[in-house]
């Protein structure tokens, strides 16, 4: 992976069970960058974009993708199961192209988040972004075998639309930052989304998936308590 000018930030890997490694980042300022057989000359549209890569277990790549727009697009977490890869990142754009395929429909110039599948083989499966009207970040993601996928963000947005569903119903009291929760089911529709409100910040930093269904979520967060699904975490 070389570029003649600019810089390249790998941000998280996965390791899958049958060997292969699956890493996501970003590119800044590329001019001619290549992935050997698979990207060839590739100069970035906007300051940054984002890369998905997957290597064997020999450690050759087997595939890579990218993932554009005219403004900063990033690769924070990736992660994987028996049904596919996936990958969340941040985006500053109207439009994302993922493969090739353009995903539009923003309603703010605010930070937005996206989500996107692919087959073990690399061929996109869905997509889907995160849009509010604050600043959405999205920080892990995580999937079980079952097919349902995690992702852990941060927003400044007093609700978000997911998959068409808007998922709301928290007070902000602070010019400050809530966690949220989204799960997707194997199609890539968002089948509950949660929050972590309060008064101050909550940073969330990462998110695991357990092999029942359940998902765990760790963070940090500046307050003396915070409510989660109507339950009140203090002391």
């Amino acid at each position: 992976m070389q570029g003649r000018t600019g810089q390249q930030y790998q941000q998280n890997c996965a390791l899958a069970n049958t060997g292969q490694v699956y890493v996501t980042g970003y590119i800044q300022s590329a001019t001619n960058f290549n992935i050997s057989g698979y990207i060839s000359n590739y100069n970035t549209n906007g300051t940054t974009d984002a890369y998905i890569i997957s290597y064997n277990s020999a450690g050759f790549i087997a595939w890579a993708n990218l993932i554009t727009g005219t403004g900063i697009e990033t690769g924070h977490s990736i992660a994987t199961n028996s049904s596919g890869v996936y990958v969340v990142g941040g985006f500053g754009s109207e439009a994302l192209t993922i493969s090739g395929t353009s995903i539009s429909g923003r309603t703010t110039t605010s930070d937005g988040a996206y989500i996107a599948a692919y087959s073990i083989n690399g061929i996109p499966m869905w997509a889907n972004i995160i849009d509010g009207i604050g600043s959405d970040k999205p920080f892990s993601v995580a999937a079980n075998n079952s097919g349902i996928v995690f992702v852990k963000g941060q927003t400044t947005s007093s609700g978000f639309t997911v998959s068409g569903t808007t998922i709301s119903g928290w007070v902000r009291t602070a010019a400050s930052f809530d966690g949220f929760v989204v799960a997707y089911n194997n199609s890539g529709n968002a089948i509950w989304g949660n929050m972590i409100p309060g008064d101050a910040t909550q940073y969330s930093t990462s998110i695991a998936a357990g092999g029942n269904g359940s998902v765990f979520v760790t963070g940090h967060t500046t307050m003396c308590g915070f409510t989660i699904s109507g339950t009140t975490i203090s002391g």
